[in-house]
């Protein structure tokens, strides 16, 4: 599953930026209470397709870009890893 698709699934807007004119909004603050309602699975699985996105930026400020879309094939062919610990009931 692409980011895209993680998203649009979730219905959840991730790695938007904050804009000068947004700064004294509450807009993060919908944001972390959305994020927040999400059932654990979903925030599990929305972390996950991050992951290509997180490391194509870090790489990327290191002046070592990757092409993301070699990222997010080599992601897709790994499984969503198990947790280690049930999680707590909301």
């Amino acid at each position: 599953m692409g980011l895209h698709a993680a998203n649009s699934a979730a219905n959840f807007t991730v790695g938007r930026r904050i804009t000068l004119g947004q700064v004294g909004s509450v807009a993060w603050q919908k944001s972390i209470e959305q994020w927040r309602r999400l059932p654990v699975e979903e925030q599990r699985r929305v972390w996950w397709a991050l992951i290509p996105k997180q490391v194509g930026d870090s790489m990327a400020f290191e002046r070592e870009p990757v092409d993301l879309s070699w990222l997010e094939t080599l992601h897709n062919t790994q499984a969503l890893p198990a947790i280690s610990k049930p999680p707590k009931e909301s």
